[in-house]
């Protein structure tokens, strides 16, 4: 929470990634553990989701009171008592920020953590979904926080250290599922510095093609991105899943990885592209 002087509570419910300790690290914040019993009575405010897919834990959609959001993929509907808010923008940080800005509630720590997600969401401006607005908020919090190349190449570089993981733990770490016309499909996003030593990694389409069956879904992709190279590799581990991802693209696998010398997004890109092409048939 966060009132007008700038004072916030950061609690944390989850395991943080190695970027995200970096970022808490430089702003100065150890959130303290979330242990409350959670209560499905509670007001809610989803921030940066509100596909129903990928909250489990929200049996009570009805009791969520407020979005902020910048992702296409959700139903407003579900949500009847929500004031939704859904921007298309690269970063729902952007606008977080704005209104920060706005009550003069935007402190350091927070220009940090709004900056650095600004940064890792457009993938430092180069991603597909990346606006000015979202360049004009980032300029704001350089005005508390500097974010020279020592920092923010070191935010990039923490996205490796998820390689010291297993694979399958890799794999879904960014899982996202959706229905697209009553198939269950699952794509997962990998974003890495670099992305050399994953490519060479001969168990990825096999890891693909379990996980699939294992959540018995139609379609699995996994779109890896190389920050450094600017890049996307997609792979797949069955025939299927190969098969909707070349009718997106009208292009053909090598083996089981397509090269994009551009970086794609499951935003922008494989969400819109698959529902193309699973609503064209």
């Amino acid at each position: 929470s966060c009132s007008k002087k700038g004072e916030y509570r950061t609690v944390l419910a989850g395991r943080l990634s190695d970027e995200t300790q970096y970022v808490l690290k430089e702003a100065g914040i150890n959130p303290e553990r979330f242990t409350d019993k959670y209560d499905d009575n509670r007001p809610v405010i989803l921030v940066d989701t509100h596909n129903l897919k990928q909250l489990p834990h929200l049996t009570k959609p009805e009791n969520v009171i407020e979005i902020w959001d910048h992702h296409p993929d959700g139903n407003e509907s579900d949500y009847v008592n929500a004031n939704f808010r859904n921007y298309e923008i690269g970063a729902i940080a952007s606008k977080i920020l704005d209104e920060l800005w706005k009550e003069d509630a935007l402190d350091r720590g927070l220009a940090i953590l709004l900056g650095s997600a600004i940064l890792s969401n457009t993938i430092n401006f180069t991603a597909p979904a990346s606006t000015q607005y979202d360049r004009d908020m980032f300029l704001r919090a350089q005005k508390l926080f500097p974010f020279n190349d020592r920092y923010v190449n070191g935010l990039f570089r923490s996205k490796n250290a998820i390689l010291e993981a297993d694979l399958r733990d890799i794999l879904l770490q960014d899982l996202k599922r959706f229905e697209i016309n009553g198939r269950k499909c699952l794509i997962s996003q990998l974003e890495l510095f670099s992305a050399k030593d994953f490519l060479a990694d001969n168990r990825v389409a096999p890891e693909l093609f379990f996980l699939k069956e294992a959540e018995n879904a139609d379609f699995f992709v996994l779109n890896v991105i190389d920050i450094q190279r600017r890049k996307s590799y997609l792979f797949c581990g069955d025939k299927a899943s190969q098969r909707i991802v070349e009718e997106m693209f009208g292009r053909t696998f090598d083996a089981n990885c397509m090269e994009f010398d551009r970086i794609l997004l499951r935003k922008t890109d494989l969400t819109p592209g698959m529902t193309r092409v699973l609503c064209d048939e």
